[in-house]
């Protein structure tokens, strides 16, 4: 196994895995059944210790339920924030 390189793309806040504080990352997308209707989220997981610990809605079915879309949903006790980097240079912005 080799290095696991992490790239913290700027912003006022990071979020890490509080498992081995690694910074979050994403799946593939998935559709799925929820209470409120059909939606495709994609679960976030840690990229080291592979813990799922939440997920994003990437499209809802229902017109009423569209204000979720880009929505990140967080097992809070599964997770650490911290203060994010700041960009001396502005070149990026780093909304999650």
């Amino acid at each position: 196994m080799g290095w696991i390189f992490i790239e913290h793309l700027g912003g006022d806040k990071v979020f890490n895995c509080k498992t081995c504080g690694i910074p979050l990352s994403n799946d593939k997308e998935l559709d799925r059944f929820m209470m409120t209707g059909r939606h495709l989220v994609r679960d976030v997981k840690c990229i080291k210790c592979n813990t799922k610990l939440g997920w994003i809605y990437e499209h809802a079915v229902e017109n009423t339920e569209m204000y979720k879309e880009g929505r990140v949903i967080l097992e809070e006790a599964l997770f650490v924030e911290s203060d994010g980097i700041a960009d001396p240079l502005g070149e990026r912005s780093g909304s999650f």
